[in-house]
Order: structure tokens, then C-alpha cells, then sequence
């Protein structure tokens, strides 16, 4: 039988998670162990995987916020609050829903289980427990759907030449070439990782929909970028809705055109820049269809002739 102080206490805990869900959706860690007590213990789905206390778990939270993408929902779904007298149970599922859906950190079901205690009238989390289910055949995380079910694997994408393959790029100063990219071709940065002397251990923007990677160089293990190298072999293509507008303002950016604009015998609008960290693109604008029956003639009659 549900008593009313043992629905008042439901309630109260409720309100708790909602607070908790806000909190992380504001990424402010303080608010999201505002319940939490110096001897709270975490079991997390991620590394370390224990954690003790508040305050590391404060920094735990902090250490993650740069991986979430910039809008997300955090919410829970089918809790169950267990009150009896000055403890409490909580089961349930808590989804993490990224916007873009396609964002790299995906949206996941988590299982939750967490226990709280009544401490000086205040409800306060004493343990939780957050978990992914695992094939013990394969070692995989089984992710699970809403209804608490095993997803079944994802199967492999649509092979997508333009798509298929994420560049990873080197760059002398990334920080300052991912302010490039986002005023050039518009990119969204989704992660920013420094490592102890501020260089950029990794960093992942979206362009133009396609994940691109870089990082700063670090030429003592290798990693050279093509102004050290005083040249690059590789050049990245974007295919866009305007060439034009796109070389524009690529160029009003800070790159170098190295070939400007052109009607090109394979049907494209085409051009070729150079950014400030030495990286070339090709931009493009499909303009007309060419049949690949029809390439070498198309070739043929694009090519200079010469005089005999």
C-alpha cells in the first residue's frame, strides 16, 4: 500500500533525477553530484569503471562534456522507485539522444540501478550502477532499444564514395584550423582533445556531413603536417550545392586558389585550394552528366593537341 509519505519520497527522488537529467543536458557537473555525498560510488559503463566520492565523479562528468555534441536530450524511461523508510531503489533505462542523430557519440540505452539514502531529511545517492549488455560469446556490447530489447548489429553502411573513408589530417596549430574549416566550408566541431602542453591529441569536426579528424603535429613521433613537409600528396574532395560561392569563401578564409574554377570534361564545376595548414581540396559541382562510355572522347577533346 502506498502511503503518503512514501509517495512524497517517490516524488521527491523523481524530481532528484529530473534535476540530474538537466544538469547534464546543461553540462554542469556540480548540479549533476548536487545529491551525491563524499562516499557516493559510481560503477560507470565507461572507464575506470569505479568511482568514489562527488568530487571525481564531478570530474569524470567534466572530462566526458567534450564529446557530447552541442544540442543533446538526456532523459530516463520506465523507472521504478522501491521507498522503505530511509532507503530507496531506482531501476530503469536512461537514453542519451544526440542532435545530429548521426553524431559520432551516438544515442544510447543505458540500464541504471541506483540506491539512496535518507541522510538529515535530504534523499542522497549512496550507489549507482550504469551498464551496456555484453555478447559473452564476442566480448561486444549488446546495445539495447527503449523497451529494454538487444538490438540486432547494425549492419555495414551503403558503400558511399565520397562518404566511406574519414580523412585524418596533421596540422601545424589545429586550433587554429579548425577556426579555418568553420569559417571555409561551415564545419561543426564535435571533439577537442588536449593533451598536457595544449597541442591537440585529437580533434573530429563535421563537413559538409563527412567526419574529418585531425591534430596538431607532433613531428617527434612522426606526425609531420604538410607545411612541415613543404608539400602533400593528398588532396581531400567536397562536393557542394555552389563551387563558386564555396572557392569564395574558402579563399575570403585565408586559402590559396591554386585552380580557379572550371567547367571540367567529367561533367563537374571544379576548383582546387590550398589551406593555411598546407592541405589541398578540390571543390566541386556536378553540372551535367557524362557516361563513362563517353569519358575518354570527353578526355580526348578537352586535351591540347599538338602541332605535328
Amino acid at each position: 500500500m502506498t502511503t503518503p509519505r512514501r509517495q512524497a519520497d517517490e516524488t521527491a527522488i523523481r524530481t532528484l533525477i529530473a534535476d540530474w537529467n538537466r544538469a547534464v543536458e546543461a553540462r554542469d557537473a556540480a548540479a549533476i553530484v548536487a545529491a551525491y555525498t563524499p562516499d557516493t560510488v559510481l560503477f560507470d559503463a565507461i572507464p575506470p569503471g569505479r568511482t568514489v566520492g562527488a568530487e571525481a565523479i564531478a570530474a569524470l562528468w567534466t572530462n566526458c562534456f567534450p564529446y557530447f555534441p552541442e544540442r543533446f536530450r538526456s532523459e530516463h524511461k520506465d523507472l521504478v522507485v522501491e521507498v522503505d523508510g530511509d532507503v530507496a531503489f531506482v531501476h530503469g533505462l536512461h537514453h542519451f539522444v544526440p542532435e545530429p542523430a548521426d553524431h559520432p557519440s551516438g544515442a544510447t540505452w543505458m540500464r541504471v540501478t541506483a540506491c539512496y539514502r535518507r541522510i538529515d531529511g535530504a534523499w542522497r545517492v549512496a550507489h549507482e550502477h550504469v551498464s551496456i549488455p555484453f555478447d559473452p560469446m564476442s566480448g561486444k556490447a549488446a546495445f539495447i532499444d527503449g523497451d529494454a530489447r538487444p538490438l540486432e548489429p547494425a549492419q555495414p553502411a551503403p558503400v558511399n564514395a565520397v562518404h566511406s573513408v574519414t580523412p585524418h589530417l596533421v596540422c601545424r596549430d589545429a586550433a587554429a584550423a579548425i577556426a579555418f574549416y568553420e569559417a571555409a566550408f561551415g564545419a561543426q566541431e564535435q571533439v577537442r582533445l588536449p593533451g598536457p602542453d595544449g597541442r591537440l591529441l585529437h580533434a573530429c569536426i563535421i563537413v559538409n556531413g563527412s567526419t574529418v579528424m585531425l591534430c596538431d603535429e607532433f613531428p617527434e613521433m612522426g606526425g609531420k603536417a604538410p607545411t612541415t613537409l613543404h608539400g602533400t600528396p593528398v588532396t581531400i574532395h567536397l562536393p557542394v550545392p555552389d563551387v563558386d560561392a564555396a572557392v569564395s569563401r574558402a579563399q575570403a578564409a585565408g586559402a590559396r586558389v591554386i585552380m580557379p574554377v572550371t567547367d571540367m570534361f567529367w561533367g563537374d564545376r571544379y576548383g582546387l585550394v590550398e589551406d593555411p595548414f598546407g592541405h589541398h581540396w578540390s571543390i566541386a559541382t556536378p553540372i551535367r552528366p557524362v557516361a563513362a562510355e563517353d569519358l575518354p572522347g570527353a578526355l580526348a577533346a578537352a586535351m591540347p593537341r599538338a602541332d605535328h
